[in-house]
């Protein structure tokens, strides 16, 4: 009787064991364990196994969800379950644990898996400095209690400290930006009003000249208000687009144009405020066949931002410079001045938004520009010596006109 109970005992631990080990043993061939008075005991073992892994499983999606590593220890400080992103952030292996993955650090973290009722137990979170492959890093811990029904355990939650402090930053922009774009949206709204008023005030001056005047100053004053007219109407269209949030379709507006015919408005455009400022305008323009797929009314904007700067750097006049040309497959405009120049070590913020060099800049004129170029498809590059002056290059996807035969 007593060997026979023995047998019976053996093959429940066998195959409580076996199911523990690997719960799919049991689904895949039933052979194994038969049928008996033991079958109940070895399906509840079963059931607890599956809900444990599923419990694992959760955890771990959870932890990489959140780019926050997930450690649970007993009160022995014995590793009960570590996340893939905890591996990760610790660089261990799989079959590595914590405290030897930590090293020398491990006694510090150890030493915060203290019982609720000690002192230590409000240093809730640590940071400590690693370096893993060659590469500093600083990982913060953060450790939650024992509490509940699971005294015997402590959860701590790891992080990789820059990332928390790139995160933070984000939240910070993203609430900024926020606030700017309620900002932007209520100064467009004022000013269509005053623009309207200007246009239509340049309707009757305009008027007021004799239409068959052969005086050359009236001729004059005619071009002059046809110039601020098309500015005008054009910063209306670009107001309207931007309250009606029109930029969802990237293609309205679109249609084929000569970047020769924007450089040459933009320089009868500037062309009076460079005399004033004693700067020459000097140009490099081919007859034609650089022609782009673009909006223009932003194509000029992105330009006169950068024209705007380049008279900005040079109170004391100097020399400008715009080149159009064909670069391989790409329509190319250069802008260039003899100002100052740009520290290299500002080069790499010259696009941030609100980022300034002068007094009473705004520092969103060439974010605006990188971003109106960017959305149609091209790329901006500058270029700058200090002493020498600045150099802004801009390409285009080109657009080839098919000819019918």
């Amino acid at each position: 009787l007593g060997g026979l109970l023995h047998l019976q005992l053996s093959r429940l631990s066998t195959g409580l064991i076996t199911i523990m080990r690997d719960p799919k043993v049991d689904k895949q061939n039933r052979k194994i364990f038969p049928r008996d008075e033991f079958s109940s005991a070895r399906q509840e073992a079963l059931s607890i196994n599956m809900q444990l892994q599923r419990n694992a499983a959760d955890l771990g999606l959870l932890s990489k969800a959140l780019q926050v590593g997930m450690v649970i220890v007993d009160q022995n400080h014995n590793q009960l379950f570590v996340s893939d992103t905890a591996r990760s952030l610790l660089a261990m292996n799989q079959d590595e644990t914590i405290d030897k993955a930590l090293g020398d650090a491990w006694p510090v973290v150890e030493s915060r898996l203290v019982p609720l009722n000690s002192d230590a137990g409000d240093q809730k979170s640590i940071k400590l400095d690693t370096v893993q492959h060659g590469i500093a890093k600083t990982i913060q811990f953060e450790f939650l209690l024992p509490s509940g029904q699971d005294k015997d355990q402590y959860m701590m939650l790891i992080r990789d400290h820059n990332t928390v402090v790139s995160l933070d930053e984000n939240l910070r922009a993203a609430t900024r930006m926020h606030t700017l774009s309620s900002i932007y949206l209520g100064a467009a709204h004022d000013l269509r009003a005053p623009i309207s008023a200007m246009v239509m005030n340049l309707d009757l001056l305009e008027e007021s000249i004799p239409k068959d005047t052969e005086s050359l100053e009236d001729e004059n004053r005619k071009r002059y208000i046809t110039i601020l007219k098309e500015e005008l109407q054009r910063l209306q269209r670009f107001l309207n687009s931007f309250l009606s949030n029109a930029t969802v379709d990237k293609n309205a507006g679109r249609e084929s144009i000569e970047l020769t015919t924007i450089a040459e408005e933009l320089i009868r455009l500037f062309v009076t405020q460079a005399n004033s400022l004693g700067i020459n305008i000097e140009h490099t323009l081919p007859d034609k066949g650089v022609r782009i797929y673009a909006a223009g009314d932003q194509i000029r904007q992105a330009l006169m931002n950068v024209i705007v700067n380049a008279f900005e750097s040079m109170p004391d006049g100097g020399s400008l410079s715009i080149d159009v040309k064909r670069q391989g497959d790409l329509a190319c405009i250069e802008i260039g001045d003899n100002g100052p120049g740009i520290p290299s070590t500002l080069l790499d913020r010259i696009f941030d938004m609100h980022f300034t060099t002068k007094d009473t800049g705004t520092g969103i004129g060439l974010y605006v520009t990188r971003s109106i170029v960017r959305q149609h498809g091209g790329e901006i590059e500058i270029s700058s010596v200090l002493g020498e002056g600045t150099a802004v290059k801009i390409l285009f996807p080109i657009q080839e006109i098919q000819i019918d035969a």
